[in-house]
């Protein structure tokens, strides 16, 4: 995660990626560490989920002395240099490239400062709802690029609200006009087997990622990434009637892991597809 927190060489964090190697999920113990450090790309946000102790870090962007307890959420911003010191600590983080998790359309959503967020521990109930969440879903769902999108916008969403860089009133959004809506559900339609990401979405429509989305969800009462995902399965309701097996199933609608279809069609119907096919049958 950083030099301030690197697990030993016996310590290995369960980690998911997303395919472009842009966001990381990582969920372990960290060593304790103590010298100097020079973090690479990933900026982390990262729950304290298990011990606590002093936290010391000096970089160009200040000085952070703190007791780390659980329930509390610090951030260490990529390509920082300093010194320091951190506990031996359980921990659940994400990780973002944020040069190029925004590069691909810089110009409508630029990549958020965190610098205030990275000079204090975070005490805040949503964050910690949304990293924990984070975890559980990505066991089921894996790797696919609009669940990982889905979560960092959240987090970079909640951390600006916290920084005062949003407000927390709600947003006056354009929302879709009704030829917009239908377009949006007819492209869906057409890419139900492929690996969307919200940034490929809210380019296609003209949209910065934020404001697609808030609009996204007036329009279809779900954020992007849970809407997709029940059409998906109701696609796969479909094809199952059709005679399709579960694996070729699972393909159509853009899992290459039956396993984890087989868990995203449970959380929306609460069976799995195997079952469901032969309930029908």
């Amino acid at each position: 995660m950083s030099r301030l927190a690197y697990p030993s060489a016996d310590i290995t964090p369960k980690s998911i990626a997303s395919k472009d190697g842009n966001v990381i999920l990582l969920k372990g113990r960290f060593a304790a560490y103590s010298g100097c450090y020079d973090l690479g790309r990933h900026t982390y946000i990262g729950l304290c989920t298990g011990s606590a102790g002093r936290l010391y870090r000096r970089s160009c962007t200040g000085i952070i002395d703190v007791n780390w307890r659980p329930g509390q959420i610090g951030v260490a911003l990529g390509h920082s240099r300093g010194e320091g010191r951190s506990p031996d600590i359980h921990i659940t983080a994400l990780g973002i490239d944020l040069g190029r998790y925004f590069a691909v359309d810089n110009a409508l959503s630029p990549a958020p400062d965190l610098t205030a967020a990275a000079g204090r521990l975070n005490d805040d109930p949503l964050l910690v709802n949304i990293i924990k969440t984070m975890w559980e879903e990505a066991e089921i769902v894996g790797s696919t690029t609009l669940f990982f999108d889905h979560c960092t916008l959240r987090l970079l969403d909640r951390l600006a609200i916290l920084d005062n860089k949003i407000s927390k009133a709600p947003l006056q959004v354009r929302n879709f006009g009704c030829k917009t809506q239908a377009a949006v559900r007819d492209y869906i339609e057409s890419r139900l087997e492929d690996d969307l990401s919200v940034h490929e979405l809210a380019r296609q429509f003209d949209r910065d990622v934020r404001s697609f989305t808030r609009a996204f969800r007036q329009s279809f009462g779900r954020n992007p990434f849970s809407y997709i995902t029940l059409r998906k399965m109701e696609r796969a309701k479909t094809l199952l009637m059709q005679g399709y097996n579960i694996t070729e199933t699972a393909c159509f609608v853009g899992y290459s892991n039956p396993s984890k279809f087989s868990a995203a069609f449970r959380r929306e119907f609460g069976t799995n597809p195997s079952k469901w096919k032969f309930d029908l049958s």
